[in-house]
């Protein structure tokens, strides 16, 4: 499967957080090694929703939309 992604403003490494059972806050996902800037966090990309491209087989053989492997094909924000 082929999905459309742009560049995303915020970065969930770095500065997206979730609120913990215990009410204290946290990443969403903690980075392996510590992010000092936003500029280290790693790249990540927003779906822009624009196409879907998924053969026969996959449609077929998939239950879900987003199982199996996916490939991104870059398209500006505007």
């Amino acid at each position: 499967m082929v999905i459309t992604v742009n560049d995303a403003h915020r970065s969930p490494y770095f500065n997206m957080i979730k609120e913990n059972i215990d009410g204290t806050v946290g990443f969403i996902i903690p980075p392996e090694t510590k992010v000092y800037r936003r500029q280290d966090a790693p790249l990540v990309y927003n779906m822009a929703t624009v196409a879907y491209v998924a053969g026969p087989e996959f449609v077929i053989t998939k239950k879900l939309t987003f199982e199996g492997k996916w490939k991104a094909v870059h398209v500006p924000s505007e």
